[in-house]
């Protein structure tokens, strides 16, 4: 099915919206893009809902690399 949609609007449409929701990597124009054809990191995935959810307003995602209690200072998981 998202090949077949991919095929009606064509793929360059679609690495064009990947790039506006945030997408960096490099994406080539293939009918199997929505096939997870090409590599986009997790992080990639995250900012691009992040910015759908966000009524199309991108903003900086960024990945923290540790969370702690602000109390003690205990890391949280």
């Amino acid at each position: 099915v998202y090949a077949r949609l991919v095929a009606d609007i064509g793929p360059d449409a679609v690495v064009e919206m990947a790039q506006r929701l945030g997408i960096e990597s490099a994406l080539d124009p293939y009918l199997s893009i929505t096939l997870g054809a090409q590599g986009v990191s997790p992080l990639e995935m995250a900012g691009a809902y992040e910015t759908l959810a966000n009524y199309g307003n991108r903003a900086e995602t960024n990945q923290n690399e540790r969370n702690t209690d602000q109390g003690n200072g205990h890391a949280r998981h």
